[in-house]
């Protein structure tokens, strides 16, 4: 999404949220800072997958979960 001034968001995605408000918290506009949450809430939909996948059936599972669901989406 470009960033112009004066023109509106025409889409958002969750972790352009948590950015923003990190932005906001710095006072400052840093457009990186969205490859390090974004590769956060990877990891961490990862995890939930493979502690969901574990729980149900097994660790071996929990991996192909991971695989199948952070590769496949």
């Amino acid at each position: 999404m470009p960033y112009y001034a004066g023109v509106d968001m025409f889409y958002h995605y969750f972790v352009d949220l948590h950015t923003a408000i990190l932005e906001k918290a710095f006072g400052a506009f840093l457009p990186r800072l969205i490859v390090f949450t974004n590769a956060f809430f990877v990891f961490l939909f990862a995890l939930s997958l493979y502690v969901l996948a574990s729980y149900l059936k097994n660790d071996r599972a929990g991996v192909y979960t991971v695989l199948i669901g952070t590769l496949g989406a």
